[in-house]
Parts: C-alpha cells; structure tokens; sequence
C-alpha cells in the first residue's frame, strides 16, 4: 500500500489533472447543500469540509432517469434503435464517504448478476473511486451497527484530513497510479501517526445504536406482528427515504410519446408508493402502508441478505436527516428486535 500526502491548496490543481483522464464527480456547495456534481466546465471549489452529502453519488452509475431506446414508425411497423450515448472518459468520485462506497459493493452485485444491466457496468467500468474518511460522523451516522466503518472502504484511494495536508492511501493499482502525480509526496512517520490519532478518534465516536447480532433472522420472524401498524403510521409516502438511501435502486419501465415515435425510459420508482405493486387487475398486495413500510425493512435485513449476503443498509444517516415526520429507522430496528420472543 502506497502512502502519501497532498497540500490541501494542491487539490484543485490535481482534480484539473485528474479531468482530462476522467470525468470527475466532487462534493461542492449548491444553495447551502453538498452535492457530487461533475466538474467538468465547473469553476465550482470542491468541499471537504462536510459530513455527507444530501444525495448519495449513485446517480453518476444509475442515473434518475436512463433512455433505453427509441422507436419509430415507419411504412412496415416499427423500427426501435438504442439510444445513442456520448462516448465519455471513465467516471471518477472524489471524496466519497465509506458507506456510500459500501453501498456501491450492492449495486455491483445486484446490476451484475444473473440480469446484467448494460447501462449500470458500462458506467461502472474502469470507474475510480477516492473515498475520504469520516473524521467527524453526525449524530445520525450508524456504519458500525451495520458492519461499517468510518475510516475504511474498498476504494481506489482513501483520504484522511490532517487539516493542512490531506493523506492519500494507495489501495489499488489504479489508485496508486493516480499517486504518482508530483502534487503527492511520501508521508512521514510523523503524518502516518497523525492519521492513525484521526482514525481512533472517528471510530471512537460512533456508538451502536442496535444490535445486528442475527437481525435477518429476528426480523423473518416478525412479519405478521402487529406493531407494523404503528410503526407506519407516521409515514406520508413522499418517498425521500427511498429516493436519498444510497442502497435504493428500484426502477421503472415508461414509453413516452414522440412525435412519430416514442423512448423506452427507466426511471427510479420506490417501494413506498401505493402504485409500486398495483396489478393491471386493480389488486395490489401491498396496497395497505404499513405493509410497504414491512416490506422495506425486510428488503434491506432480510431479504438482499440472504439472496446477496449484504445488508440493504449502510448507516449513512439520510433517512432520518431528511424524513419529515422524524421517522428512525434506528428506533424501528429496536423495536423489532425487543418484540423478538426467542431467547438465546
């Protein structure tokens, strides 16, 4: 592992760099909030001083809304080509937390497994990821309840703010390339032992805030339980939990009218609207909320563990920053593992 540390004021100088090999995706303020936005034609500073950003960075490997294809009458039928895509360099984020990396460990099996969405591993392909370790996580952070870490990621690099300096971990061979770069120099005993006093401090302060110990198990058990009713009730279906959690990725299929055709489009759908498992019958088996809402945590417990052996949940805190009923998925957990009837 290649270690190294870059002056925080160099970091411009090496996304430029970093811009005319990839196209580059970096927190920056817009309107009070850090979102990843792509720099490219961006005059925007990039942030670093910022707990997470609002929206997680899936959008750059699974955009809102994806044109399959188009189709077009013609004298015999219709003839349907695929949607032409802007040949681009491969994708890079910067500064991307450790949960969100986690979640991206869930994209790729889901979109690579026995359906392989094209669109999805196109986007994904020689794709750098720098994370950035989270020194200082908010209240609302849960990572290590869910397996997590502030401080580590399966990246290309990982990132330590030491306020000055920024210390660079080389983790792959496509990261210690980037490494290369003469804006790094080799880091000191003295700026490895600062980096270890920030990683004790970032673990410290994370608290569990359940027990996972069998979680799968104990909420299989609960699905006719009645407290179900009463943890939904507050719910008002605007899906932002759905839209914002960095391991959400249902979609939708739409053809949209042109004039002398149409597209085929996906669009992001979520597992908390009524519409999400209505039949063309009228029927819909989860047309009550406080199935959905069942349905979700068993989803991300239950189910994406047994089927893919990873948690649908990485702890990142987004849900219950933005729900606007101050709904904790936290809190629910508790409860379904305090109604848990077996004892060890």
């Amino acid at each position: 592992m290649t270690e190294k540390v870059i002056s925080r004021e160099k970091i411009q100088d090496l996304l430029k760099k970093l811009g005319e090999s990839y196209n580059v995706f970096a927190p920056v303020q817009d309107e009070g909030k850090v979102l990843f936005m792509s720099l490219e034609n961006s005059s925007r500073d990039v942030v670093l001083e910022f707990k997470n950003a609002l929206k997680p960075p899936k959008e750059v490997f699974f955009p809102q809304t994806d044109i399959l294809f188009t189709f077009m009458k013609t004298t015999d039928g219709v003839r349907s080509e695929d949607a032409q895509r802007k040949k681009s360099k491969p994708n890079l984020i910067f500064a991307i937390r450790p949960c969100d990396v986690q979640a991206l460990q869930l994209f790729d099996k889901v979109f690579s497994g026995d359906y392989q969405d094209s669109l999805y591993l196109e986007r994904r392909e020689d794709s750098i990821i720098i994370s950035m370790v989270c020194s200082e996580p908010q209240e609302t952070c849960f990572c290590t309840s869910v397996g997590g870490s502030p401080v580590t990621a399966e990246a290309d690099i990982i990132l330590t703010d030491l306020g000055d300096q920024i210390f660079a971990s080389g983790l792959t061979e496509s990261g210690e390339k980037i490494l290369e770069d003469r804006n790094f120099k080799t880091a000191t005993r003295e700026f490895m032992d600062k980096k270890k006093e920030a990683h004790s401090r970032a673990e410290g302060s994370m608290k569990e805030v359940f027990n996972m110990n069998k979680i799968s198990e104990i909420i299989g058990k609960s699905f006719e339980k009645p407290f179900w009713n009463d943890i939904s009730r507050r719910c008002i279906n605007c899906y932002t939990c759905t839209f914002l959690c960095p391991t959400c990725h249902c979609f939708d299929i739409t053809d949209v009218k042109r004039k002398g055709g149409g597209e085929r489009i996906k669009t992001w759908d979520s597992c908390m609207s009524p519409l999400f498992t209505l039949h063309a019958s009228g029927h819909n088996p989860r047309g009550e909320e406080y199935s959905r809402w069942r349905q979700r945590l068993f989803h991300k417990f239950k189910y994406l563990p047994d089927n893919l052996g990873l948690l649908g949940c990485v702890g990142c805190g987004r849900c219950l920053d933005t729900c606007p009923t101050g709904m904790d998925i936290r809190e629910i957990l508790n409860i379904v593992i305090s109604e848990d009837k077996t004892k060890e």
